[in-house]
């Protein structure tokens, strides 16, 4: 099986991220088209605003928002979303699709989210945690901003369903790290043909 050049580029930390943020800022243009051409991704965009369930109390954060696919929709529901994005583009594409004014935009790692404990009701994911190094570290990010007894729904790819994507989760792992940090009330389901949903609450 050929490696792909995005594992070999994972390999060396920073440079990755650079690589990785330089890539988005070029694809945002395209972002949109491509991602909502994957099968079943409408539909898996709609459960996650479901399973996140928002209502118009609620501060929510939106983590790799990339162009705004759940941000825009979710801030139809909530009092606020906050969208962050390593790519200034990504950022840029969606600042330029919402009309709402219950959106703000942050460029941040989802490493090290700038936000202090505590803050929202929901934090949300998709698709992202298959392209970020310490996973674990972003799930553990974005408990620590929520609130008590508030929700996180990630969507990310399964590895045993696309083989090519090595660093991904597989079911028994994305569990296993939700409890690692605590949460409670996980639930996960798969979506035909390569997704893992999971929500859970602190």
């Amino acid at each position: 099986m050929t490696i792909p050049f995005t594992y070999i580029l994972r390999c060396v930390g920073k440079s990755y991220y650079r690589v990785i943020k330089l890539s988005y800022d070029l694809f945002s243009r395209f972002y949109d088209a491509f991602t909502l051409n994957l099968p079943n991704y409408s539909k898996i965009s709609k459960i996650i605003i479901d399973l996140a369930n928002p209502s118009m109390s609620d501060y929510i954060l939106d983590v790799a928002c990339g162009t705004g696919i759940l941000s825009i929709p979710i801030a139809m529901k909530a009092g606020w979303v906050v969208g962050l994005d390593i790519s200034r583009g990504q950022l840029h594409r969606l600042k330029h699709k919402a009309n709402l004014l219950n959106i703000s935009l942050i460029q941040g790692d989802a490493e090290r989210l700038p936000f202090r404990d505590d803050v929202f009701n929901i934090s949300i994911s998709s698709g992202a945690l298959s392209e970020i190094i310490n996973k674990n570290v972003v799930i553990g990010e974005m408990y620590r901003v929520l609130r008590k007894n508030g929700r996180i729904v990630i969507m990310t790819f399964n590895r045993e369903r696309i083989p090519f994507y090595p660093w991904a989760y597989n079911r028994k792992e994305l569990i296993k790290a939700f409890r690692e940090v605590k949460l409670k009330k996980i639930r996960i389901k798969e979506i035909a043909p390569f997704y893992l949903l999971v929500k859970a609450s602190k």
